[in-house]
């Protein structure tokens, strides 16, 4: 994706990992930008760690930030050190630069164990896998039938929240179903009127699955 496209603006906080110590992250700030080829970030102080003594021309670094349009993420390298007129530094710009969809919301991969219902067909419930997530919908396939478009399902899982292990429980629409290669059935859920606490769970589940991709939290 073209740097452009982003919506990164000056001023924007930017946080800073080290490449061989990912324990390690600092928040500095973009304050200029040479187009396709570097950015120019803050080099003051962050987390009590003055970055002007500890960072150094070459030294590889991942780089994140969050765009009213993206989450992006990606791995560079500081091309220099100035510490005048003020401490700052220039990073590169790589060819390629990893980013997901916020303001989309987009269905993100995952691999959850899940309970699934065809509530239209009064089914017994069965587990299943859930292979994709966002807000709004959700995707689970199996080896067997599971619904057709349009009839009501429901889809149940226990997700870790503030602590504690918690229910989800999603009702939906099928929106969408396929069947694949592999003689799979995968349908998309549309989901309706998740109340205020499934609602918490789903939206901290999501983008913990994003936070995840991009590696700004452990799997």
């Amino acid at each position: 994706m073209n740097l452009d496209d982003l919506g990164l603006q000056i001023g924007s906080p930017v946080q800073i990992q080290f490449v061989d110590d990912e324990t390690k992250r600092y928040t500095v700030h973009l304050i200029g930008l040479e187009r396709q080829h570097a950015l120019i970030l803050s080099a003051g102080k962050s987390a009590d760690t003055d970055l002007a003594v500890v960072l150094r021309d070459g030294q590889p670094i991942i780089l994140r930030f969050k765009t009213t349009k993206n989450a992006v993420a990606f791995r560079t390298h500081i091309i220099e050190k100035r510490l005048t007129p003020y401490s700052h530094i220039h990073v590169a710009i790589p060819e390629e630069i990893e980013t997901i969809s916020v303001q989309g919301k987009q269905i993100l991969s995952t691999n959850f164990p899940v309970t699934f219902i065809n509530d239209d067909e009064s089914s017994r419930p069965r587990g299943i896998s859930m292979i994709g997530i966002s807000p709004s919908h959700i995707m689970v396939k199996d080896t067997q039938r599971l619904a057709d478009a349009n009839q009501s399902v429901t889809i149940t899982m226990t997700t870790e929240f503030a602590g504690k292990n918690n229910i989800l429980v999603m009702d939906g629409e099928v929106e969408l179903s396929e069947r694949l290669a592999d003689d799979e059935q995968q349908i998309t859920v549309a989901l309706k009127g998740l109340d205020t606490t499934d609602c918490v769970l789903l939206q901290g589940l999501y983008y913990e699955v994003m936070l995840k991709q991009l590696k700004v939290i452990a799997k």
